[in-house]
């Protein structure tokens, strides 16, 4: 005597098979190499922005909202300081962190490691590394200070969004130094060919009246290295003058 709904049990475990086809395994993502005119994906269905990329510089109509009143003093003024000629050091030549977006602008490539719950992102100069969660977690109320902010990222469709606080005020923004209350939010997206679009939207109400839109840029897919290099930055701060007589 067949048990109650034990035909209804077989019934819902048929499994076909088609001749030829290799049935998927669950949780693998099917393999789509970048520049194949498919946006490769991880196993959940997001984006794979795994891989390395080089630099833009920064495009062009690139233009500062107005500064506020009395913050004249955030532009960078490029210069001789003395009658001899020499140039003033700014950021980006003291083998310091450049901060966000300004580490952008520089001819060297960043890698991008994505993980489920964590996007790494390691730029070449000057070995600035990036930690950011996108496991759903807020931002922090008030991080300590840092050279490249505190950030979070989570995901809108195909676009990985990153929100940016947290920074210290010693880096530059474009010709403008800032405050710690610098705010940026990051926009990746992967193109078919591979390629990563870029848009940035930065704001410091101390100094610009408005947040500023900076238009957006690819990044060029670096499909020939595996990883960035190893950079050593020699300071060009010269110490042999303390030492003089």
């Amino acid at each position: 005597m067949e048990k109650p709904g034990f035909k209804k049990f077989v019934r819902d475990r048929i499994q076909v098979t088609v001749q030829g086809a290799v049935p998927a395994k669950p949780g693998v993502a099917a393999d789509r190499p970048a520049g194949s005119g498919t946006i490769p994906r991880t196993a959940d269905g997001r984006p794979d922005f795994t891989g390395v990329y080089g630099s833009a510089g920064l495009p062009a109509g690139t233009t500062a909202p107005p500064l506020k009143p009395g913050a004249e003093k955030f532009r960078i003024v490029r210069g001789p300081d003395d009658i001899r000629g020499r140039t003033t050091l700014t950021t980006g030549n003291d083998c310091k962190p450049l901060g966000i977006p300004q580490t952008y602008i520089t001819p060297y490539p960043f890698q991008i490691v994505q993980t489920p719950k964590l996007v790494l992102i390691i730029y070449e100069y000057p070995n600035a590394v990036r930690w950011i969660p996108v496991d759903g977690r807020k931002q922090e109320v008030d991080p300590d200070p840092a050279w490249m902010g505190t950030s979070v990222g989570r995901f809108d469709g195909d676009t990985l969004v990153v929100d940016a606080i947290g920074f210290n005020d010693k880096t530059e923004v474009h010709g403008f130094m800032h405050t710690d209350a610098l705010h940026v939010v990051e926009r990746f997206r992967l193109m078919p060919d591979g390629n990563l679009q870029y848009d940035v939207t930065v704001e410091d109400p101390n100094v610009w009246q408005a947040p500023w839109v900076i238009p957006a840029r690819t990044f060029q897919r670096r499909s020939e290295l595996e990883n960035v290099a190893e950079f050593v930055c020699e300071s060009t701060v010269d110490y042999q003058r303390l030492f003089k007589k």
